[in-house]
């Protein structure tokens, strides 16, 4: 069994200097007449990690998809790179969702019938970068996952396991500024745990916000930061 890295907090930079890849204000989303959560605000600066944490109904994926520019909220403001979400055009919430924003889902989203290759390649749509160098990124991402030699192989033929690393992959190539990382280590071995965080490590080492909802106590302890929910708003202000 390897060892969880643990994060190089010192490498964090700090958040008084740093412009936040993510700014949250007073965020509330309801789903009919239920409040899903509401008064959120918080900031995640370039290089930190957030565990979005509570029970099962607390709206922790909810909150990702608004985060993640998949849904919005239903008050309140979202900055994600320094644009309003909440306020601008379709366009360029499709610009920041395209370019700025890397989701790992919990269900790793990918293409079974199309070849591992053609998964992670999804990530270069809009990237000007040419043939070569694209295949360079990707071989290099699939070797990272302990996945080289898969690039022709169908994602259908592989286990959930090494689907997770094709989309750890497809996630590496595209370095988004803004991770969205929905229950990362479900259902993985500690092993798995161990190399799913450590890629995430590099993303964020090397300048990623990482936003991350988890139920798992070896991933909330590898974050920089947590964001239970749940609570009322002063509770949370309290907790932290």
């Amino acid at each position: 069994m390897l060892p969880l890295p643990t994060p190089a907090v010192q490498a964090t930079p700090d958040a008084t200097t740093s412009q936040p890849v993510l700014s949250v204000r007073d965020a509330t989303r309801r789903r009919g007449t239920r409040t899903l959560w509401e008064g959120i605000s918080f900031d995640v600066a370039p290089g930190a990690s957030v565990a979005v944490t509570g029970r099962s109904g607390t709206g922790k994926t909810s909150l990702l998809s608004c985060l993640g520019l998949l849904d919005r909220v239903d008050s309140g403001t979202l900055h994600v790179a320094g644009a309003d979400v909440t306020r601008v055009s379709r366009a360029t919430r499709r610009r920041l969702f395209r370019g700025t924003v890397g989701h790992l889902f919990q269900n790793y989203a990918l293409v079974d019938d199309w070849t591992v290759a053609a998964n992670v390649d999804v990530a270069f749509i809009g990237d000007r970068t040419n043939r070569s160098s694209r295949a360079e990124r990707r071989e290099a991402a699939l070797e990272r996952v302990g996945l080289a030699g898969y690039g022709r192989r169908p994602v259908h033929t592989l286990s959930g396991g090494e689907q997770q690393r094709v989309a750890l992959a497809r996630l590496m190539v595209r370095s988004p500024r803004l991770v969205i990382a929905d229950e990362p280590s479900a259902a993985l071995d500690s092993d798995a745990v161990t190399m799913v965080l450590e890629v995430l490590d590099d993303l964020r080492l090397a300048g990623s916000a990482l936003v991350v909802a988890t139920h798992d106590d070896r991933v909330v302890d590898w974050c920089t930061e947590t964001l239970p929910l749940g609570l009322s708003s002063d509770d949370r202000r309290d907790d932290a």
